[in-house]
């Protein structure tokens, strides 16, 4: 992943503090999770929509599939996920979220 800075701007990962901006944690998760090959979506179109929605075969390369929403607005927001993957064995879910809904950049 690239980034515009690592530390100390306005789009830094890391506060001048050193304590991880909000985007640390989803660069984090996208890195150990999300591999590079991009899937097709069907039934949702991200165009226009405030919540969008994506999916890459897993980082580990062994079959899993990753699906991920971005809910860019302050209403709550649901996905549904149907055959194959609403039979699957196993499902991981990672949720972040801002306290009371508003993402705080440490720029100190």
């Amino acid at each position: 992943m690239i980034r515009q800075t690592l530390y100390h701007g306005n789009y830094a990962l890391l506060s001048k503090s050193m304590k991880p901006n909000p985007d640390f944690w989803v660069s984090a998760l996208h890195k150990q999770l999300v591999g590079p090959r991009v899937l097709a979506i069907q039934g949702h179109k991200n165009t226009g929509s405030p919540f969008r929605v994506f999916a890459h075969c897993g980082a580990a390369n062994d079959g899993t599939v990753v699906v991920f929403g971005i809910n860019v607005s302050n209403r709550p927001a649901k996905i549904r996920l149907e055959e194959p993957f609403s039979k699957a064995k196993f499902v991981d879910v990672y949720g972040l979220s801002a306290p009371k809904g508003y993402i705080k950049y440490d720029f100190n």
